[in-house]
């Protein structure tokens, strides 16, 4: 099979654990991109985030970004972006901001996020990666709500951190009783993502896919999350990361190598280094 889109995760895919990109990892995308394969990233990470790392990558390619909501290869001109209304990010911060978790309400600028006891601090600094600090600003304040009364904000993506899975559970049930106009994705950390109706990174994909014409047996999704399984199914080849867990890695067609031994340049070895020069995209150029 000739591929025709490289889709891949950002955390726990593309780069190690420390955060950081492996020449390995950087060299293999420049092949892939010379082998005229369309290169994207699909995290739930900020936009400003996301470009960051596809800079260091070379790429100028459309970034599903924020779980889906907001797909661009230039912040200025997105391509597609998907919102919760103001009222309703205020509604739902206000839900949120009465249980026992951290919450993020996020836009593709900056991020809300309300402080935690002592107790939850670590669990704070593991949930949001110092890198999305550098692009993306960052802000804890008392209450969420407060300042969404002052300077309202329609958010991309709203997230919450529990210490356990049953309290995840607990919310998830009750918020599904009230709000029916959201999509829930239950993340490994015992974190919730709730966007707009029909958002998703599977969506995300699809939207680009129908923009260049990829059929989606002509892509390959490369993942470690929980929330890449839909991606990696509906995919022409769904590969998992070998640190994911056994759901992520029983839904892959093909499991490479753990990101910290740089399954990304290992895969892309294995499946691309005989495959014919792609010149489909020649027509978008």
């Amino acid at each position: 099979m000739n591929y025709q889109m490289l889709a891949m995760n950002i955390d726990g895919t593309l780069l190690h654990d420390n955060g950081r990109l492996h020449k390995s990892t950087r060299e293999s995308i420049e092949f892939a991109v010379e082998k005229g394969i369309y290169v994207t990233l699909v995290t739930s990470r900020p936009f400003a985030s996301a470009k960051r790392v596809a800079r260091a990558l070379k790429l100028d390619t459309f970034l599903v970004t924020q779980s889906g909501s907001f797909i661009a290869s230039d912040a200025e001109k997105p391509i597609s972006v998907k919102k919760l209304t103001e009222e309703k990010t205020y509604e739902l911060a206000r839900f949120l901001e009465q249980v026992n978790g951290q919450v993020r309400v996020m836009d593709e600028q900056r991020t809300l996020s309300n402080k935690i006891p002592l107790q939850q601090q670590l669990l704070a600094k593991a949930v949001f990666q110092p890198a999305y600090r550098l692009t993306h600003a960052y802000t804890y304040v008392d209450s969420i709500c407060d300042v969404l009364q002052e300077t309202p904000m329609a958010a991309s993506k709203v997230e919450v951190t529990f210490e356990n899975r049953n309290t995840l559970d607990d919310v998830h049930g009750a918020l599904n009783a009230l709000f029916d106009e959201f999509t829930y994705i239950i993340c490994e950390d015992n974190r919730l993502e709730i966007t707009t109706k029909g958002v998703s990174k599977l969506n995300g994909v699809k939207y680009i896919c129908d923009r260049l014409g990829v059929k989606r047996e002509k892509v390959v999704m490369i993942g470690s999350s929980q929330d890449d399984i839909p991606l990696m199914e509906w995919a022409g080849l769904g590969v998992a990361m070998g640190q994911s867990s056994k759901t992520v890695l029983d839904a892959a067609d093909w499991v490479t190598r753990s990101n910290q031994e740089n399954g990304v340049a290992y895969m892309v070895k294995e499946h691309f280094r005989k495959q014919q020069h792609q010149d489909f995209l020649s027509k978008f150029k």
